[in-house]
């Protein structure tokens, strides 16, 4: 399958990807709203909802944004252009693993151990009402301290 048919093949598959996909198929984050499929050798994985991909989309922003400095991001650099992988995982995972730690009463266990997208963000809205009012320093020391590659 070349590269074409399989980018057409996965736009009608999932219509709906996950925001978090490299994170959860690094297996360094799960999402109770995220469904893993494959297709052509590959793995993918797909949303539940657009509201949910919405929320994450929102959140990533604003932790890409906060996250700049740490990531040794040039502040003229446009936040709309993707990340490199390395430091969109930082991201990602150090932002999760962040929010967990300071949730870390409120939050909900998982069976296997990794941080619940949809459930940090749950706990995270009820605790805080808003993105606005995240406590960004803490998670941001999260993303700097975040190894991608696991010793």
């Amino acid at each position: 399958m070349d590269e074409e048919n399989y980018k057409a093949a996965r736009a009608e598959i999932v219509p709906v990807p996950c925001v978090f996909e490299k994170a959860i198929l690094a297996a360094r984050v799960r999402c109770s709203k995220a469904k893993k499929m494959n297709l052509a050798q590959r793995e993918v994985v797909r949303c539940a909802g657009s509201e949910c991909q919405t929320r994450c989309q929102a959140w990533l922003q604003i932790m890409r944004e906060k996250s700049r400095f740490a990531l040794q991001l040039d502040s003229l650099e446009n936040v709309s252009v993707p990340l490199p992988h390395g430091k969109e995982m930082r991201v990602q995972v150090g932002g999760i693993e962040g929010l967990s730690a300071v949730l870390a009463a409120k939050a909900p266990e998982t069976e296997s151990g990794l941080a619940d997208v949809f459930a940090m963000l749950d706990a995270g809205f009820a605790q805080y009402g808003s993105l606005a009012y995240l406590p960004f320093s803490e998670l941001v020391k999260a993303v700097a301290h975040c190894r991608v590659r696991r010793s």
